[in-house]
């Protein structure tokens, strides 16, 4: 896949490598990301790891714990963009704990 750079929808601001975590529709751990730069429709992320990227994914904002479902629009190796196809939510304090605290990218 190509970077889209001028069909973007909305303006991106860098936000200075936040901490993320890409998960399955499912909730099941997939990634640890940073979030390179994010706007109101999409974000940049830094795939740490070898994955293979599922065309929906969850973004979730571990500075912020918010998230958003998504949809790849591009990869390139070690970055990706993604397409927000939801406003962000929050998360509860619960499953926060499950997708970041300790051992969080042991299966269940």
């Amino acid at each position: 896949m190509t970077k889209p750079q001028q069909r973007r929808r909305a303006e991106r601001v860098s936000t200075r490598l936040k901490p993320g975590k890409l998960l399955s529709p499912e909730g099941k751990f997939l990634a640890d990301c940073a979030i390179t730069d994010r706007s109101g429709a999409g974000a940049r992320v830094r795939v740490f790891g070898g994955v293979d990227l599922r065309p929906r994914m969850i973004l979730f904002d571990e500075t912020e714990t918010v998230a958003w479902a998504a949809q790849l629009a591009w990869d390139e190796g070690s970055e990706a963009g993604l397409r927000f196809l939801s406003g962000s939510r929050p998360v509860p304090a619960d499953i926060v704990s499950r997708i970041s605290g300790r051992y969080y990218a042991v299966p269940d």
